[in-house]
């Protein structure tokens, strides 16, 4: 079956080229569905005071981002948060199945943000049984 061509398409005589074209078409819209579900998340607004060396680093740093102030703090809350979930894990505060449930991820994330951070794994604890248990059965 030969894909129908958008009225404005250039039609080459090539079908596989108007199938790439279709599939990146939706791939962005893909993409946007996401964003926009992302996006409409209602969000809480927190006022935080920060003090002027603070706020100047945080400048510099959105500056060379190209990104603006609220998403860049945005991303250190998350990465900041992630970083002290992971300390909190290795010192026996927190177990797998609670930190992956704190930062929102699936454990199968969790373990593998552990493999890249050179964390070791507890495979004895409940939460891992448990997880591989139901993942992989006996």
């Amino acid at each position: 079956m030969t894909p129908k061509v958008i009225k404005g398409e250039k039609q080459n005589g090539n079908p596989l080229r108007v199938i790439r074209t279709w599939l990146r078409k939706a791939y962005v819209l893909q993409c946007i569905l996401i964003f926009w579900e992302t996006m409409s998340e209602k969000s809480t607004v927190v006022t935080v005071r920060l003090s002027g060396r603070d706020l100047k680093r945080v400048d510099a740093v959105r500056v060379l981002e190209n990104v603006d102030r609220s998403t860049l703090i945005k991303e250190f809350i998350e990465d900041g948060l992630r970083r002290r979930v992971i300390h909190l894990y290795q010192r026996g505060k927190l177990t797998a199945g609670r930190a992956a449930e704190i930062l929102e991820i699936p454990m199968r994330e969790f373990l593998e943000i552990l493999e890249r951070e050179d964390v070791p794994v507890n495979w004895d604890s409940e939460s891992i049984k448990e997880y591989l248990k139901t993942r992989y059965g006996e």
